[in-house]
């Protein structure tokens, strides 16, 4: 029997199958999933890993769709997207806060969550889109700050389908990376430590890096920044100089405002937003012998 017909009898969430993808990017750019789930509970996504390790197949998690860049055509295997793994949860100490948050949980509802109950602490993740599980995988942040600064512990589900709670410093971090994004596993939950505070001094901290951020290109579809920064070295500044802003290819383009993005201007596709990854990678290797690399994960299989 194939997997798929087996997981359709053991989940409560419906599969689709012949799933166009790209409305679930934030780029906007994606071709047709063999099948796609959102499980409503953890113990589905149990039981999609126990299958897979059974039967085998192809498994891609999503989830808000940004940092993620898909290929055109059909895609064998199946996408699985936490967006439906949406809680938060608030425990107040007398010297902190904790916030449970499970994964799919958008990263601007929990910031609209801390501000209610003027927690401090996360501002530094204003304008960055996606959920709070993407946040971890690639250790988000900016300016000097990271998330794994407020990491209390993560839980996951291990590639067997056991449940695993890590301890923050049982994992690796270090500048867009963390341990935790390298096996099959998916993270489902963080306790994330956050201070008191009074909405002012949030209000004034999250302005301060809305300001820094609101050069980025958000009336346009993309993917955030494509490539990482070089240690000591901006990426966008690097591009810039190597003449990158406003390059095009098909309907993609490397943004005027700010040459780390690559902007969907209405029907880019997969190849399109390859061939500008390319020309940046090249100019940029050889006008300082720097070799970008990608902070953008492609799907192309």
């Amino acid at each position: 029997m194939h997997w798929s017909k087996v997981l359709s009898r053991v989940l409560r969430s419906p599969i689709k199958d012949n799933y166009l993808i790209s409305g679930n990017t934030t780029m906007g750019i994606g071709g047709y999933a063999e099948h796609f789930v959102e499980p409503y509970n953890k113990e589905d996504i149990v039981s999609i890993l126990k299958t897979k390790m059974d039967l085998g197949f192809p498994l891609y998690i999503i989830g808000g769709g940004s940092n993620l860049i898909i290929r055109q055509g059909s895609i064998r295997g199946l996408f699985l997207s936490t967006s439906k793994l949406s809680d938060i949860s608030v425990q107040s100490t007398r010297d902190n806060f904790l916030f449970e948050v499970q994964a799919g949980v958008s990263v601007s509802n929990v910031l609209k969550k801390a501000f209610s109950v003027s927690a401090e602490g996360l501002e530094y993740l204003v304008g960055i889109p996606g959920t709070i599980g993407g946040a971890i995988s690639g250790n988000a942040g900016g300016k000097g700050y990271a998330i794994s600064n407020n990491i209390s512990w993560i839980e996951s589900i291990e590639p067997d389908g056991s449940f695993r709670r890590w301890d923050k410093n049982e994992i690796e971090w270090n500048y867009r990376f963390c341990s935790l994004s390298n096996d099959r596993r998916i993270i489902t939950r963080v306790g994330l430590k956050l201070s008191h505070g009074n909405t002012d001094k949030i209000r004034t901290k999250t302005r301060t890096f809305w300001e820094i951020r609101k050069y980025q290109p958000y009336n346009y579809k993309s993917a955030g920044c494509i490539f990482k920064n070089p240690e000591g070295y901006s990426a966008g500044k690097l591009l810039d100089e190597c003449g990158c802003k406003g390059l095009k290819s098909g309907e993609a383009m490397i943004s005027m405002k700010h040459a780390n993005f690559i902007i969907n201007l209405g029907s880019a596709d997969y190849s399109d937003v390859l061939n500008l990854i390319g020309e940046c990678r090249s100019r940029v290797l050889e006008s300082t012998g720097i070799d970008l690399e990608l902070e953008v994960r492609l799907i192309d299989a």
